[in-house]
């Protein structure tokens, strides 16, 4: 009995052990996701594990220096405090880097569309097997708010299934009336091509049905999850259509992004507007394929292409360039300008020859934030690469805590289509992005060049508290703003908000400012300042060239700022008489350093060289 208590007290004694922290390896060109990743010589190669890994407090993931990964990457465990989630390098070389681009220089990538205007091709698709796991899912419409259906199922003259939905009242929003098949597995990564014939009926039974109405209905599938939250699980690969004598056949593939399998697939069509008064909707399913997919994955808005020119034998030469991204194919202009179609999929591209002959270098920079840090807390970020993303390169949300970003590069970041309001579009696209209330937070010793908007940024429309918020010792060249804040929410409370200590220059000399309809080129702005304030302080900065201005605010509240014991320096210009410093009541071309001296009693123990 002594001998089993014994036994006993030693393993509760083991169980109540914390869990020793454990490093993964991640290496891109010798790893094998097959292995364990837990030393250096049974790493990782892709991402992938790194996304499904259930980590603990503690626990470290660190790439291979010198290495690239085409991904981007979303956070899934918090550390505790001591104990945080560190995600670092290893080896000897350059900082291992994430990039969100494509590398669109393969010449079968591009066709000649018009005299001098190149389009991307389709995907290449090629048949693997019939896809049965689909056949048990089950059909259902859905409809909400005003719109009103009636749902029925039959057999058409073939002996086949068909579903139908009568639009008793219609509307004018896309999720009030939705087309769904549920539930089904969803492969790994994979490709999805579904056949169905459609038909569109009037009150009397006249025909309706048309190219642009069957083209739009294929464009619009989507493979969902069946439940909450409705996460995605496809990217549009393609789709046709063929009017035949009372409908159409659409063809519609799919790309699976999910890096599990899943059995709660959704396939979703949601197309209210689409349907009149009366009308009665019919789709018949004829089968699915599982294909293999040679696809050039243009599904995100390229905000930005970097290119780099090709010598005589084909070879990198100069400096990186851009492409001006235009808004219809009838726009593109110049060398080098490029339009995205997001309803296709294709990318127009302005050209004498086959880009990927004159340019060694394409990196197509797609809309995705490169490392998403979201509301968690106890996260270390050290000593990465984030390179061509139209989004994001890192982003936190509300509510994270004890986070620190350090010693990690930001290039080429930003420049993707955010939404559009009126006539102009906007882009969007920073380096470092955390929104509304957060708490302990370090951003240090990190570099930031070619950025869309800011190159840092505090922001958010939500209520909360920022505490301890610390941006220290960064450098940040080429972009079109340094630092921004901006939160509009009145319930918002700034209790602690330091940016010290960092390098600013060249403001509005990067590659977005003449693409941009709002040109706010400065180190430091401010709007949409709604929040309370108890401390702000902005002090041993060096600000150096700027193309408009070394700080503006479109708020008066520059007074609750405290800023003081920086650098200005702006070669010939003098304090007394150029107006670099701009706040809202002021000439909107600013006011010059003494004056905003005399009038915020900021910068007392500032420098101005020049």
């Amino acid at each position: 009995m002594k001998r089993f208590f014994a036994l006993a007290l030693a393993i509760l004694t083991l169980l109540s052990l914390p869990a020793l922290a454990e490093n993964y390896y991640v290496d891109a060109e010798n790893g094998s996701d097959s292995n364990s990743g837990t030393s250096p010589e049974t790493a990782w190669k892709t991402l992938k594990n790194v996304k499904l890994q259930n980590f603990q407090p503690g626990d470290s993931i660190l790439l291979h220096a010198g290495q690239v990964w085409r991904d981007h990457f979303r956070c899934t465990a918090s550390g505790e405090p001591g104990k945080p989630i560190t995600y670092g390098v290893y080896g000897e070389g350059p900082k291992p880097a994430l990039w969100g681009s494509i590398d669109m220089t393969r010449p079968d990538f591009w066709k000649e569309v018009q005299p001098g205007i190149w389009a991307t091709r389709a995907d290449k698709i090629k048949p693997v097997r019939a896809y049965e796991e689909f056949e048990t899912a089950s059909w259902n419409c859905y409809s909400e708010n005003k719109a009103k259906t009636r749902w029925s199922e039959g057999k058409d003259s073939k002996g086949r299934k068909c579903y139908s939905i009568e639009c008793l009242k219609p509307t004018d929003r896309d999720c009030d009336i939705q087309l769904n098949c549920s539930s089904f597995k969803v492969p790994v990564e994979s490709g999805l091509r579904f056949r169905f014939l459609i038909r569109l009926t009037g009150a009397d039974g006249q025909n309706l049905m048309t190219e642009e109405f069957a083209g739009k209905f294929a464009g619009l599938a989507r493979i969902i999850q069946a439940r909450q939250p409705w996460g995605g699980y496809s990217n549009l690969s393609g789709n046709s259509c063929r009017l035949t004598k009372n409908g159409a056949e659409i063809e519609v593939t799919l790309s699976t992004t999910n890096i599990e399998e899943k059995t709660d697939g959704r396939l979703s069509f949601f197309f209210g507007p689409m349907l009149p008064e009366g009308s009665t909707f019919t789709i018949c399913p004829l089968g699915v394929e599982l294909v293999e997919i040679d696809r050039i994955g243009l599904f995100h808005d390229v905000g930005n292409i970097v290119m780099r020119r090709a010598n005589a034998n084909g070879k990198p030469t100069g400096d990186d360039v851009c492409g001006w991204k235009r808004w219809s194919v009838e726009t593109l202009q110049d060398e080098g300008d490029y339009y995205h179609d997001l309803t296709t999929n294709v990318l127009y591209f302005k050209s004498e020859k086959n880009p990927a002959t004159v340019w060694a270098k394409m990196e197509a920079a797609c809309r995705c934030n490169l490392f998403d840090v979201g509301s968690l807390h106890d996260v270390v970020l050290d000593g990465w690469a984030f390179e061509y993303s139209g989004g994001h390169g890192v982003r936190g949300g509300t509510g994270a805590k004890r986070i620190i970003v350090r010693n990690c590069d930001f290039r080429w970041i930003g420049g993707s289509w955010l939404y559009t309001r009126g006539p102009i579009p906007t882009r969007y696209g920073n380096g470092i992005e955390f929104w509304s209330g957060n708490e302990d937070l370090l951003i240090e010793k990190n570099y930031f060049f070619q950025v869309y908007d800011t190159a840092m940024t505090n922001q958010g429309p939500d209520p909360g508290v920022l505490r301890n918020m610390v941006w220290r010792e960064n450098r940040c060249e080429k972009c079109e703003q340094c630092y921004e804040i901006w939160l509009t929410s009145k319930e918002m409370t700034v209790e602690s908000l330091v940016v010290e200590k960092n390098y600013f220059t060249d403001s509005g000399f990067g590659w977005s400012h003449a693409q941009r309809p709002d040109k706010r080129a400065t180190h430091f702005l401010a709007y949409g300042f709604n929040c309370q304030v108890k401390s702000i302080e902005y002090r041993e900065n060096y600000l150096g060239p700027s193309l408009m201005h070394m700080v503006c605010f479109s708020h008066p509240r520059i007074k609750e700022f405290k800023i003081n014991r920086n650098t200005y320096d702006l070669p010939g210009a003098d304090p007394n008489t150029t107006p670099l410093f701009y706040w809202g009541g002021q000439p909107k071309e600013g006011v010059p350093f003494e004056k905003f001296r005399e009038l915020t009693g900021n910068d007392k123990d500032s420098v101005f060289r020049n």
